[in-house]
């Protein structure tokens, strides 16, 4: 392994640090929105920052890009990643796996080589985070990980499943509606949930047409904190596959290219689809979106270490 790649014996917190959530204000919506309600063809406007047009435009491109998803109930894919530490100007290359199905269950592999660096699942509301080079073995709820917006695992834990990372969807289980402004030819779709008393925006996604695709999305916590932004770029559509085969490449639009960006923009995770292995299969057995713990391996409590404010990967 080359020396650089020794570096802080390959702890990944400079690399990794693209996940982390950093504590930033959330800026107003401008009086100019408009309203988008989730499968609704009604589109209440509440100024003329968006002409009639460009709605009805942006209505057939979110049911468009909202349709994707439905098509895709799991996937598996090869990947090369690369780890930019920006402020140094130095990248890591690595590869990968992941799994991820339609029910939010993932499991996230990263190597250098043949030595595993991170295996990482959330399956059933569960997390379990195993860094062999640290021997340090996780178990904890991924909830846990959604709240704690100062962790490395924060933007995945909030935005990583499959469909969030490769059919990107304006929209989120407790959305309650989407406001949508024209910017730059692009449509800038904001997704509003309602935690407590108060409305909050806890996505902000950049859509653009021909064909519909959504280009970024920055996300937010539901405290407001803003955790970083995803970027999906170099889309896709292969050829599809043999008809009622169970496994088959991908027959709908997805990004090639994958990149978590940090909150301060100065890490980066880059995931590519390796040589278009993206496959759609029907499910994923679930002892696959699991990472037992090793045999000798002291089982950390995730909660507590969150608690403790101290990275996971020291």
């Amino acid at each position: 392994m080359p020396s650089d790649l020794k570096l802080k014996a390959w702890r990944l917190p400079v690399a990794m640090a693209c996940l982390v959530g950093a504590s930033l204000p959330w800026a107003a919506f401008g009086a100019g929105d408009a309203d988008l309600l989730a499968d609704s063809g009604a589109i209440p406007v509440r100024g003329p920052q968006a002409g009639e047009s460009e709605l009805r435009n942006l209505v057939d491109d979110l049911k468009e890009i909202d349709a994707r998803r439905l098509k895709v109930n799991a996937l598996v894919a090869r990947l090369d990643v690369t780890l930019r530490d920006k402020a140094k100007n130095k990248d890591y290359q690595l590869n990968g796996a992941y799994l991820g199905d339609k029910d939010g269950n993932l499991r996230l592999r990263i190597k250098h080589d043949e030595t595993l660096l991170l295996d990482m699942a959330f399956h059933d509301g569960k997390c379990e985070l195993w860094l062999p080079r640290k021997k340090k073995f996780y178990s904890g709820q991924v909830e846990e990980l959604r709240k704690a917006s100062g962790n490395q695992l924060a933007l995945l834990a909030n935005a990583g499943t499959a469909h969030d990372l490769f059919f990107p969807r304006p929209w989120t289980e407790n959305a309650l509606e989407r406001r949508v402004k024209i910017e730059d030819g692009k449509q800038a779709v904001s997704v509003i949930e309602m935690p407590g008393i108060y409305k909050r925006r806890v996505r902000r996604y950049l859509i653009s047409s021909e064909p519909a695709k959504a280009d970024e999305v920055e996300i937010f916590d539901l405290s407001s904190n803003y955790l970083g932004t995803i970027r999906f770029q170099n889309y896709e559509l292969p050829a599809p596959g043999a008809e009622g085969a169970a496994d088959q490449p991908m027959d709908v639009p997805y990004p090639r290219r994958v990149v978590l960006a940090s909150s301060d923009n100065r890490n980066e995770l880059q995931l590519d689809v390796k040589d278009k292995e993206l496959i759609k299969i029907d499910a994923l057995p679930m002892d696959k979106l699991q990472v037992p713990a090793p045999q000798g391996v002291q089982v950390l409590d995730l909660g507590e270490a969150l608690k403790s404010g101290q990275s996971l990967f020291d």
